[in-house]
């Protein structure tokens, strides 16, 4: 994201992902200096509103459900609705690695690169067994709520307490935001696709269902968030699921 001098706004939907963000300045072609040091933004279960000063290119990475969890897990416990200081997750000297890192560089391009570098080191200590089973844990509960223990081989109370300590969020409030996700996520990129059908293919039960979550979980219609679905708008982020589908190079963690 580019924001221009002056104050600008950011709004987000309730999200199942995590963010990992950073807010650069530079002046005349210099080299980057940081704005606002790297924070992970935690799965959100309502939609929020950033008010910020211009002149800032933000850095994000999306990550996803068992990734955030797995290194939430190792350093904080299950947590929503938070924006933590990256040194919070990594360590200090991780953080002023990735600082002194994107201090010496010129493009954007290096800037995410040494970004994605500093997730993946983070993601090194995560044994391969925990993020398989989390990420197991992740695709039934987003897709079968409470009733994916079986998918998963356990009982239905061990699910709820699961979900609770490894998402922070009970298996019916994990499946609604992943519902919703898919849905807006179509929506934002499938041009021509009937909202009614996009619906019924995110999981709702009829389009009505949709129009509810989009309030509760938007903050706006999904004919609002659609339209400004773009660079620009308070409602950039949305942009990203078209960016992802069309960039040949993207990366998911």
């Amino acid at each position: 994201m580019r924001m221009a001098a002056g104050h600008g706004v950011s709004r987000f939907p309730a999200m199942p992902r995590a963010m990992l963000a950073m807010h650069l300045s530079r002046v005349d072609g210099a080299a980057w200096s940081i704005a606002q040091p790297a924070t992970f933004h935690t799965l959100t279960t309502q939609p929020s509103v950033y008010t910020h000063a211009g002149n800032i290119t933000a850095l994000g990475l999306i990550v996803r459900p068992s990734a955030a969890a797995c290194l939430l897990g190792q350093a904080c416990g299950a947590m929503t609705n938070q924006a933590l200081p990256w040194s919070a997750i990594v360590g200090e000297s991780e953080a002023v690695r990735l600082a002194e890192e994107i201090e010496r560089l010129r493009t954007e391009a290096a800037c995410l690169r040494v970004l994605m570098a500093s997730f993946g080191r983070a993601m090194h200590s995560v044994a391969l067994g925990r993020w398989q089973q989390t990420e197991r844990l992740c695709e039934a509960v987003g897709w079968s709520g409470a009733q994916a223990g079986d998918t998963v081989g356990i009982g239905r109370r061990q699910l709820e307490r699961r979900c609770l300590t490894v998402l922070g969020v009970s298996p019916k409030q994990f499946e609604r935001l992943e519902r919703f996700h898919r849905a807006l996520s179509a929506v934002v990129t499938q041009d021509a696709a009937p909202l009614a059908q996009t619906a019924l293919d995110a999981g709702y039960c009829d389009q009505s269902h949709l129009a509810l979550d989009a309030r509760q979980l938007g903050g706006a219609s999904v004919r609002e968030m659609k339209s400004l679905a773009a660079p620009g708008t308070p409602w950039w982020a949305l942009s990203t699921p078209r960016a992802m589908r069309d960039a040949p190079d993207r990366v998911l963690l």
